[in-house]
Formats: C-alpha cells, structure tokens, sequence
C-alpha cells in the first residue's frame, strides 16, 4: 500500500509533465484543427496548406482519444457510443452524478428543510450510528434440522468450496472488472492493475491471499466507507436511505 501511494506522487508528476492539461490540450488541437480546414477550404490547391489540415487531424485524433479516455474514467459509466466523442454527453453525466451522489438538505421532524451543512451531517450520522452494529436476526445460528427439509450439496460441491484460492483466481476477478471501475479507495482503477499486472500481480496477490491462508487483513485493506442508497424517489430524510459498506480491497 505505501508503495501505491508513492507511486501515485510520481504518477501525478508524470501527468502534469507529460499529458499536461487534457481539456486544455484537446481544445486547443480542435481549434487547430478548424483552422486549417478554413485555410484549406480558402486555398485548396496549397500542398502547404493539406500537409498542415492532416498533420493538425492527427493532433487532434490523438487528443481526442486522450480526452475520451479522460471522460470515462471520469465518468464511471459504461461506454457509449454517442456523437460528438461522448463529449455532451460525458459532460452531462459527470455533472448528474456529482449532483445525485451530493446530500444538502434533509426534511426534519416539523416538515421543515434544513440545510446547513454541520445539521446535514449531525442528522445522517446519528441516525446510522443508533442501527449500526445491532443484533441482527439474520446473524443468529441456523438450526441443522432445517437442512433435512432442503437441496443439499454433494460431497464435490462442498470440497470446491473449501479449496484454496490462487493467483490465478485473483487475477480472474480483477480482470473481470470493467477497465474504468475502482475496486479500491486509493484512485487506481482496474485498468491500471490488468496493465500492471506483470509488475504488480505478485503482490497484489499475496495481499488477498495472504486473508484467505492467514485469516489476517492488513490494516490499510481493511478501510470502508458508508454508501447511502436511496430507498425511495424522493429521499428527504435518513430514514429514506439504506446504507452499505464499501470495502477497500
């Protein structure tokens, strides 16, 4: 993990020196871009002028992809091909994501809505922190003589259960994962980890595997965060969400 986190203080400064502003530098190449299709367009029979409209295409393909690529991630949504390289469209859902996953306000006990922040914040965490490590039901030991009543699992099935996870699993799951999500917390997404993964894989294995062989979490894995689901349409209150735990492994 500590390694993740120097790498990320060197990954910042190999961004800022060598992809530099990616909006910046996509605008820029599109101005370019239109530019000289107007010079072309004036003097279309200038060998100058076609060499400098395809050499500025290529430019501006090139960032085109960079910011496409930039857009996804950003995003956390899955591709679509829409026009325009996604650009209305990423742009819209990056501002609807930021606006749904925003709390600002809530309806208190007198229908009234409040919305400062400190409130905002008191009302939620007392709320979750009054259901939060309860005795649950659902946790309480099953009776065995229930099994009789049901399916049960053949001797095959029960011993796949219990073997042991390998590399070879691990790199199953993350490559499962689409190549824009984040399995983690610490702002790498899957698609770093499947390129990395002939540097990285080894250790990334061990990490998880070490849980399964041990039954111990390093302390820097075993971070959540609380994720509020809205239960109904219009959520005004804490009681109108569930929450979840998302892990950081």
């Amino acid at each position: 993990m500590r390694q993740l986190d120097r790498l990320k203080h060197v990954l910042h400064r190999f961004n800022k020196r060598e992809v530099g502003d990616v909006i910046h530098n996509y605008s820029a190449a599109r101005d370019h871009y239109q530019k000289t299709q107007c010079n072309l367009q004036q003097n279309p029979h200038l060998a100058k002028l076609q060499l400098a409209e395809r050499t500025a295409c290529l430019n501006f393909s090139h960032h085109s992809r960079i910011y496409e690529s930039f857009l996804r991630q950003r995003s956390k949504i899955t591709w679509l091909r829409f026009g325009d390289q996604n650009s209305a469209y990423f742009h819209a859902s990056l501002k609807q994501r930021k606006a749904a996953n925003r709390i600002t306000s809530f309806l208190d006990d007198k229908g009234q809505i409040n919305d400062k922040f400190e409130v905002v914040v008191a009302h939620f965490l007392n709320h979750f922190r009054s259901i939060m490590g309860s005795p649950s039901l659902t946790s309480f030991q099953i009776q065995k003589y229930c099994f009789i009543h049901g399916d049960t699992l053949s001797l095959d099935h029960q011993l796949s259960l219990i073997k042991l996870f390998t590399k070879k699993d691990v790199k199953s799951v993350l490559f499962s994962i689409s190549s824009v999500k984040s399995p983690s917390l610490d702002e790498f997404c899957s698609g770093f980890f499947k390129v990395m993964w002939k540097d990285l894989g080894d250790e990334i294995a061990d990490a998880i595997l070490g849980f399964f062989y041990h039954g111990e979490l390093p302390a820097e894995l075993n971070k959540t965060t609380l994720s509020l689901i809205p239960k109904v349409e219009t959520s005004t209150r804490a009681v109108d969400f569930r929450s979840i735990a998302c892990c950081n492994c």
